[in-house]
């Protein structure tokens, strides 16, 4: 019982997060329609994330953006920190090949992404990148990995405190497509934000990977990687993540050298 009490205060700040901007979407979505505002959901979504991230800046005015952890220094943290993002950024690439290849098969896959990519795509790409490839992820990682994952980090082991804050970020996706990759990429995020000891690494490695996902779908900037669907999907799908893995491993071996020379 006292775990449990400890891991849903943990998790209360992404409850609040969830709760508070879904309250925020629709207030701004009344307020547009009554203002008689032509915009999408995504404009709204957008402005209420906005104002999350005003809350959460307030918050960390006074709290460090980072954990007790060995944290690097000299030449060598920069291009570990290039590493864990490309990296971040080919675990992405493999979770977005591997999703299109079980749709292919299977088209009923989960009818809430499809609602979800309605949702998301199809708008302006500039409000696109604004809010999914930049304020999205902010805000994101302030909550799930500055403050849900340092309040476990208090209580149990680093590895335990990233898997219970990663499966937090993909419960709250509510559907089984993306709360899936949520939880793979948010024990990714979760690690090299406890790799480092910087919160701006694992914000930066989900900007990529969302900036990623928005091309992709919405300019053709990648649709080499689609070419063959479904039969070259998953082999393009092995490739990036070995490629992901290499990188990670780099990663880990700078930063290493970054802090003995700290």
């Amino acid at each position: 019982m006292k775990q449990i009490v400890r891991i849903g205060s943990a998790a209360m700040p992404a409850f609040g997060y969830f709760f508070g901007s879904n309250l925020l979407f629709m207030l701004m979505k009344y307020f547009g329609k009554v203002m008689g505002w032509r915009a999408g959901s995504l404009f709204f979504q957008f402005l209420a994330q906005a104002g999350c991230f005003v809350v959460l800046a307030i918050y960390f005015k006074s709290r460090p953006l980072g954990i007790e952890t060995k944290q690097a220094a000299g030449t060598y943290r920069f291009p570990a920190y290039f590493c864990y993002i490309v990296s971040a950024l080919g675990f992405s690439i493999f979770g977005n090949q591997a999703i299109a290849w079980l749709r292919s098969y299977i088209p009923q896959f989960s009818a809430g992404y499809g609602h979800v990519e309605q949702m998301f795509y199809g708008n302006e790409l500039l409000l696109e990148v604004a809010a999914l490839g930049i304020l999205g992820p902010l805000v994101e990682e302030m909550v799930y990995r500055g403050i849900v994952l340092v309040r476990l980090y208090q209580y149990y082991p680093p590895a335990e405190s990233i898997a219970i804050s990663a499966f937090f970020f993909g419960l709250f996706h509510w559907n089984l497509v993306q709360g899936t990759y949520a939880a793979c990429m948010g024990i990714l995020f979760g690690f090299l934000y406890w790799k480092t000891g910087h919160i701006f690494v694992p914000m930066a490695a989900h900007m990529a990977a969302n900036l990623f996902a928005v091309l992709q779908t919405e300019t053709g900037l990648f649709s080499f990687l689609q070419a063959g669907l479904p039969q070259g999907a998953m082999l393009q799908a092995i490739v990036c993540f070995f490629l992901s893995v290499f990188f990670l491993q780099n990663g880990n071996r700078l930063h290493a050298l970054a802090a003995k020379n700290s």
